[in-house]
C-alpha cells in the first residue's frame, strides 16, 4: 500500500485525484476525488465535487455526492451537503447533513456498523411473551388435593385475577354498606331539619323561630329574616 496522502490546511487543488492509498484532505478540493482507500476530510477541510472511494471519513465539510464500497461516517463536527451511498452509513450527534441516503445492502457492509445501526431503530416496542400452549390436563382431581401445584403459569396467573378482583368487589360492597349506615344516622340526625325547611317558616313566629333556633343551639337575636335565614342554613 502506498504512503498516505496529506492535502495540508492552506492548499488548494482543482481537479481530479485519484489513486489506491489514504488520502486526508486538510485544505481544499474543487473537483472528483477517486480512491481505493480511505478519505479522510478533516475539520477545517473543504471538498467541493464528486468523492468515490472505499471507505469515507468526514469531519470537515463536503458539498456533493459521496459514494463507498463500506461505509461513510459522518463525526460530530461533518457538514454534508449532497448524496450519501454506501452499505452502511454512520452518522454522529451533531453532524449536519441535508441531502439523500441510499444503502446498498447488498454490499460488503462491517458487521457491527450494520448491528449498530439496527439495535437503533428496533428497540423501541418490547416483545409480548407468549403464553405456552395448555397440554393435554389429566383427569381432575378431587377438590382441596394438590392438583394446584400442577396446573400451568397461565392458570395461576387466571386464580389470582380472579381472586383480587372478586377480593375488591367485596370491598367495595363494604364500603357502600358503610356508606349506607353513615346516610341513614345522617339523615336521622337531619330529619327535624328536612323537614323543616319544607315548612313555610314565613308563617311561624318570631317566637317560634327563635326555639327551633335554642333546639339546634344556634344565635336566637336578630330580625326574622335572619332568623329563617338561619334555619335555612342550618337545613342545608
Amino acid at each position: 500500500m502506498a504512503d498516505p496522502t496529506i492535502i495540508d490546511a492552506g492548499t488548494r487543488i482543482d481537479g481530479r485525484i485519484a489513486g489506491d492509498a489514504d488520502v486526508t484532505v486538510q485544505g481544499r478540493v474543487d473537483g472528483e476525488i477517486e480512491l481505493t482507500e480511505t478519505l479522510t476530510v478533516a475539520d477545517g477541510g473543504l471538498v467541493t465535487g464528486t468523492i468515490n472511494v472505499r471507505e469515507a471519513v468526514i469531519e470537515g465539510a463536503v458539498s456533493g455526492d459521496i459514494v463507498a464500497g463500506e461505509r461513510i461516517f459522518l463525526t460530530a463536527t461533518a457538514r454534508v451537503v449532497g448524496t450519501l451511498e454506501a452499505p452502511a452509513i454512520q452518522v454522529d450527534d451533531g453532524a449536519q447533513f441535508s441531502g439523500e441516503v441510499t444503502m446498498d445492502l447488498e454490499g460488503a457492509a462491517p458487521a457491527a456498523a450494520t448491528t449498530r445501526t439496527t439495535t437503533t431503530r428496533t428497540t423501541t416496542t418490547p416483545a409480548r411473551a407468549a403464553t405456552p400452549a395448555p397440554s393435554r390436563a389429566p383427569a381432575r382431581p378431587a377438590a382441596g388435593t394438590s392438583a394446584g401445584a400442577s396446573s400451568a403459569p397461565a392458570a395461576r396467573t387466571a386464580t389470582t385475577t380472579t381472586t383480587t378482583t372478586t377480593t375488591t368487589v367485596e370491598e367495595e360492597s363494604e364500603v357502600e354498606e358503610a356508606e349506607e349506615v353513615g346516610a341513614e344516622s345522617s339523615e336521622a340526625a337531619e330529619a327535624d331539619v328536612t323537614d323543616l325547611s319544607k315548612r313555610e317558616l314565613q308563617d311561624l313566629t318570631v317566637k317560634e323561630l327563635r326555639e327551633e333556633l335554642r333546639e339546634r343551639d344556634l344565635q336566637v337575636s336578630g330580625t326574622k329574616d335572619e332568623l329563617i335565614e338561619r334555619l335555612q342554613e342550618a337545613g342545608d
